[in-house]
């Protein structure tokens, strides 16, 4: 999901999360862990992240 992220590029959770779900229905992980995931991925590529989800 995140292998094309650019530096300074902002990242939106809700976006990242709706595509690994799609891709990967039966993913055992919550969606707080794919924020966490998310977050850690895209401040390692120095992008930006959007916290545009709602529990």
């Amino acid at each position: 999901m995140l292998a094309t992220t650019r530096p300074g590029q902002a990242i939106s959770v809700n976006e990242t999360i709706a595509a690994v779900r799609k891709q990967v229905p039966d993913l055992s992980e919550s969606d707080c862990e794919l924020v966490e995931l998310t977050m850690r991925e895209a401040i390692s590529f120095g992008a930006f992240v959007a916290f545009d989800i709602h529990a």
